[in-house]
């Protein structure tokens, strides 16, 4: 055994005392450790607000150039926006507000509804129109 191993291997049983494990088993300790904290950690703190604004970056950048409707609302972001449930309809409704987008098949199937009138399927800013004007006759104006 080299000197530094030696000493690594003192080291980590006075750290360890309790456990007979190498500098190996010490660095994979470490590093699960790190990805607990650095990585799920902050994902159980994050807000709904957060998340969203998260996953609704990603589905606008990742179908920015897509013109087919399932890969839009089928997107694996899109879909997880839809499984954060009624939370998200108002961060959805903000979205709308600001920034118009294909968000209708998430309001619907978070909400059951669908104020939208024939004559206006198609219409991004008539949909829009009809989506934010429900939405705020239930109480999701801004």
């Amino acid at each position: 055994m080299s000197p530094v191993c030696a000493i690594q291997s003192t080291a980590n049983v006075d750290l360890f005392s309790d456990m007979a494990v190498g500098p190996e088993s010490i660095v994979i300790r470490g590093v699960q450790r790190n990805a607990l904290v650095q990585y799920h950690a902050p994902v159980s703190q994050m807000t709904a607000a957060r998340i969203f604004s998260d996953l609704a970056s990603t589905w606008k950048m990742e179908t920015t150039f897509t013109s087919s409707m399932d890969e839009i609302v089928l997107h694996p972001a899109y879909q997880q926006i839809i499984g954060l449930g009624p939370v998200a309809i108002p961060l959805i409704a903000d979205e709308l507000r600001s920034e118009p987008n294909y968000w209708f098949a998430a309001l619907r199937a978070l909400t059951g509804a669908n104020p939208v009138p024939e004559e206006h399927r198609g219409d991004v800013a008539a949909m829009t129109y009809d989506w934010l004007r429900w939405l705020s006759a239930r109480g999701y104006s801004a």
